[in-house]
């Protein structure tokens, strides 16, 4: 039997959900589709809330039809949810607890339900033309220009819905694991097929979220006791995370600040070294847990002998990578076990967490193509798009349970639109960026009038 429920859903209606519930909805919601994400997304990152009252409301991802026999519109069936998957996770950030729409969506949103007390609802597949008949109301409330895609109230009578992932980790898609010995008996793997990273996401990278983590994982339990200022940059391949630092970092020596800017692995006398080995095509059999203890015997050196002591003396530190990358890339990409990923991150870092992290978005293929425009592909460049795929999952994984300290960046624009929203994030911890964003800004707004191809973001 269905329950009904009057929207908007009430906190304790929202922890009440369990997956596989059947609703009926009654009251208001939203649709947006992926332009609609994008416009919202662009006023939320400005204002630091969700436009139009959007916090708490139910959005579907609707792109409603002309209307139709005297209803409002015509068919209004629910669009793939997946396609949405990284907006969510923001929107998430300024006060989205519902969405709708259709299908399976990434384990980062599975785990973003949980960890924010967000719910997911589908439709029923192929049943359009019903769901609107419990659509009474529909006005358009901002982005008319997007046609179909604008930003549109609707009022919902009865409307029906299932829960797909509630706020306790409940998921009506949920699968047993995968037997991977089997699926190589029967021939459904190959011998060299990666295994899929370990289903938990506690961001245990960073010196602790939760009894899941070892230690106590806030910034301020260590580093709030260092003077200086720790940033780091993160993303897959191509991202562009060395050419926004080195921008970054000018600007803050432009206003007097001491700068630190360095990499991982690497910028030590024994980092270097080890960085060559990481990245030299010709280690391709290298074990991953050899791997991981390179990049963690190249982060104990450059903590010790650089990042700390510049934290000390009060400098802002700047790091191209730092243990987010490791979690993504070693966890996510490989497999590796995430608690013993934490472990030795702690051990390396000395218990020390940026102040803020950036990562910077950008489709993994189209990341690649970056990288490897005008050189060679290293030999994590080299690996399958599968892997990338993952290390890019694992990034947005934790953006979602760490998002006080990790901020992603869209870097689909311009370079100063890019750079802008990075200053715009640092304006609380560094005041000389609020001028620097209205810079950043402006230039943003002169490369689009001049529509010029060459400006827009790259590596």
């Amino acid at each position: 039997m269905s329950r009904s429920i009057t929207l908007p859903f009430s906190p304790d209606e929202l922890r009440s959900l369990r997956a596989g519930e059947e609703l009926l909805l009654t009251g208001p919601a939203f649709t947006v589709r992926d332009a609609t994400c994008a416009r919202l997304l662009e006023e939320a990152r400005v204002s630091g809330e969700l436009p139009y009252g959007l916090a708490g409301e139910l959005i579907c991802f609707i792109g409603p039809t002309p209307p139709a026999a005297g209803r409002p519109h015509g068919a209004a069936g629910p669009t793939t949810a997946r396609r949405m998957d990284r907006a969510t996770l923001e929107l998430a950030r300024y006060g989205l607890t519902a969405t709708f729409g259709k299908g399976e969506r990434s384990e980062v949103v599975r785990h973003a339900c949980a960890e924010q007390g967000m719910v997911y609802l589908i439709g029923i597949g192929g049943a359009a033309a019903l769901a609107a008949q419990h659509i009474t109301a529909s006005e358009i409330v901002a982005y008319p220009d997007l046609g179909p895609e604008s930003l549109r109230r609707i009022e919902l009578e009865d409307f029906p819905v299932i829960v797909a992932y509630d706020t306790q980790a409940g998921d009506l898609y949920a699968r047993p694991p995968i037997n991977r010995s089997e699926e190589r008996e029967l021939g459904l793997a190959s011998p060299g097929d990666t295994p899929q990273p370990p289903k938990r996401y506690a961001i245990a990278s960073s010196p602790a979220r939760g009894e899941d983590s070892p230690g106590d994982a806030s910034p301020s339990s260590l580093s709030s006791l260092l003077s200086g200022i720790f940033l780091t940059f993160e993303g897959g391949e191509g991202c562009g995370k060395s050419s926004h630092m080195a921008w970054l970092a000018e600007v803050l020596r432009q206003a007097g600040r001491q700068v630190l800017a360095v990499r991982e692995p690497g910028a030590t006398a024994v980092g270097e070294p080890i960085r060559a080995v990481l990245l030299d095509p010709k280690n391709r059999e290298m074990a991953p847990l050899t791997e991981l203890l390179l990049y963690e015997a190249a982060r104990a050196q450059l903590v010790a002998e650089s990042i700390r002591p510049a934290l000390e003396s009060g400098a802002v530190v700047l790091c191209d990578r730092f243990f987010d990358s490791t979690t993504a890339y070693q966890g996510y990409g490989r497999g590796l076990d995430l608690r013993q990923i934490a472990d030795l991150n702690l051990v390396a870092t000395g218990g020390i967490v940026p102040d803020r992290t950036f990562i910077l978005e950008v489709a993994a293929e189209i990341g690649l193509q970056r990288a490897t425009k005008a050189t060679k592909p290293d030999r994590l460049e080299q690996e399958a798009p599968a892997f990338h795929e993952r290390v890019h999952e694992g990034f947005y994984a934790i953006a979602a349970a760490d998002p006080v300290r990790v901020r992603l960046i869209d870097t689909s624009g311009s370079k100063p639109a890019t750079r802008a929203a990075i200053a715009r994030q640092l304006v609380d911890l560094l005041p000389e960026m609020e001028a620097e964003a209205e810079t950043q800004r402006q230039a943003a707004l002169e490369v689009e009038a001049a529509l010029a191809p060459e400006d827009v973001d790259a590596c």
